[in-house]
């Protein structure tokens, strides 16, 4: 590891400011405790937030980054966009860029920039998340780099979060009986015993775990962790995930392709504080939230459906060609719309039956337009299908490109 490029990368569409003056912290510690040295790590904030949170956060970022000599971007999504869009064939990049709320193109833009400054490790952070801080300095990415240090079958390590949780469970935090409904949802392959293993352990409990500074590692809870405190070695050279617009939680499919493969993932316990902006409730558009759970849902099933019984090769080329051809026979398969109807079903019925006006009317706004939601699953399965075999030409097509414009220096 004493060569290899580190991506420390924070993508926002907010402000962001505290985030980033926690965050940096994490950064400090791994260079202050040698484990990797300035030239190694690179910091980059990918924004896309309105002008003044933009303004907010460049302040903040020049801020933060002062005394540090590392490598800093803080890179507006339209201008990379802009660098895509010239780059890539248009085939090519109306899978990439563009406006939608979309998890997938931002993980995959994320995975373009670690290309460009030819990164082996990705090491994210969301915006609204902060390190805990103990006596000795211990962080998420000290803990990152060690697993990947300690054990090279290791490709993923991360935790979760304490505070916070997502909007579409902290209604119901309170309600067992309702949560497992709702993850049940997310979890269809879960035993119940898997099931109230997740809930209480992950949820419950563990969003009240404070870190004492002793760093545990462990392979059996690594369905613990979240796409927001977490690391990457590798995979995201060769495989993409579905760039669809309205969709959440479509970055987990990293988790679950390591999942059917040899290769590790390690949960450590060194979990950040999330934390939602005073207004975040209120900003949200919950119907346009629920949209992008219920497809986040159809994605699962469809992947469900193509990865089942299915061992994923170690070598990540002949991974990709599996999952390409696993979901063109999962799409093609006589029973598939069938499958995803009776998951609209499902999820229509747990929503309809929750206590509080928004799952409600995200239930009665879905029932009128249950047809659309697998049409548009299977649409952008498709898509995605292109861009699992085009990942390769887009890795290469974007190596070149330069990022110099958006680097920065301390204020």
């Amino acid at each position: 590891m004493t060569n290899e490029k580190h991506l420390y990368i924070i993508p926002t569409n907010r402000d962001a400011r505290d985030s980033v003056k926690s965050l940096v912290n994490d950064i400090k510690a791994v260079i202050n405790n040698g484990l990797l040295k300035s030239n190694q790590i690179y910091f980059v904030l990918l924004d896309s937030g309105n002008d003044i949170d933009f303004k907010l956060n460049h302040q903040q970022f020049l801020k933060s980054i002062r005394q540090l000599t590392i490598n800093s971007y803080h890179i507006p999504v339209n201008g990379l966009d802009y660098l895509l869009e010239n780059h890539l064939d248009m085939e090519l990049s109306q899978l990439l860029v563009g406006e939608g709320f979309s998890y997938g193109k931002m993980v995959n833009k994320i995975s373009i920039i670690a290309n460009i400054l030819n990164a082996q490790y990705i090491h994210r952070r969301d915006s609204d998340v902060y390190i805990q801080e103990t006596l000795d300095e211990t962080t998420p990415l000290i803990a990152e780099v060690c697993a990947f240090k300690n054990d090279p079958k290791c490709m993923m390590v991360g935790s979760s979060y304490i505070g916070a949780w997502g909007i579409d469970y902290s209604d119901v935090e309170d309600d067992i009986n309702t949560l497992r409904k709702l993850f049940s949802l997310s979890k269809p392959s879960y035993t119940d015993e898997q099931l109230d293993d997740y809930i209480n352990n992950k949820y419950i409990l563990g969003s009240k775990e404070h870190f004492d500074g002793n760093l545990i590692f462990s392979e059996r809870k690594a369905n613990y962790i979240d796409a927001g405190n977490f690391a990457l070695k590798d995979i995201f050279q060769y495989i993409p995930v579905s760039p669809a617009d309205v969709t959440s939680g479509t970055d987990y499919l990293y988790n679950t392709v390591l999942g059917k493969s040899d290769w590790k993932m390690l949960y450590h316990n060194d979990r950040v504080i999330h934390r939602y902006a005073t207004d975040r409730y209120q900003r949200i558009n919950h119907i346009t939230y629920g949209d992008s759970k219920l497809l986040s849902r159809l994605m699962t099933k469809v992947t469900q459906t193509a990865l089942d019984d299915v061992k994923l090769s170690s070598d990540f080329k002949k991974m990709n060609e599996q999952l390409s051809n696993s979901y063109y026979v999962a799409v093609h398969s006589s029973d598939i719309k069938t499958k995803l109807m009776i998951t609209v079903d499902n999820f229509i019925e747990v929503y309809s039956t929750i206590p509080h006006d928004n799952y409600k009317k995200i239930a009665s706004h879905i029932s009128k337009n249950k047809k659309y939601y697998v049409d548009k699953t299977l649409n952008d399965v498709s898509k995605f299908i292109l861009l699992i075999d085009k990942w390769e030409s887009v890795m290469k097509q974007t190596r070149n490109i330069s990022i110099s414009k958006f680097a920065e220096v301390g204020d």
